[in-house]
């Protein structure tokens, strides 16, 4: 099966401001290109499954934690021991060399003046 997400992060961790005070829309910058896997506005998940009963074995997406400036992007990072948790799954995300909890999501991202919504693991 090929990777919907290339593991290039070259060009993260980045910053991403949000358009006001009110609104949480996260401003990506226009020189920086969106990643694969944007179909139609929006970026899903990358999720592999296992067995008949479809047991979630990996979930890859977004790594974002956010801040009162804006969202700092880390680049594409995998959920590892990934539990159900009511509507989102929860698990351990590695970003800088620590390892730290994080959370299935979603952010609004403002790009070349259009909106994209983005599947994200959300870092504690």
């Amino acid at each position: 099966m090929p990777r919907l997400f290339p593991r290039s992060d070259k060009t993260f961790p980045v910053l991403m401001h949000y358009v006001s005070n009110t609104d949480l829309t996260a401003i990506w910058p226009d020189d920086l290109p969106l990643p694969d896997g944007v179909i139609d506005g929006e970026r899903r998940f990358e999720i592999e499954t296992v067995g008949p009963w479809s047991i979630v074995r990996k979930v890859r997406g977004l790594a974002v934690a956010k801040s009162d400036l804006g969202v700092m992007v880390h680049g594409d990072r995998s959920l590892d021991h990934a539990v159900q948790s009511g509507y989102q799954m929860e698990g351990r995300v590695s970003v800088a060399g620590k390892t730290r909890r994080a959370f299935t999501s979603s952010q609004l991202f403002i790009h070349k003046g259009k909106l994209i919504n983005m599947a994200i693991l959300y870092v504690v």
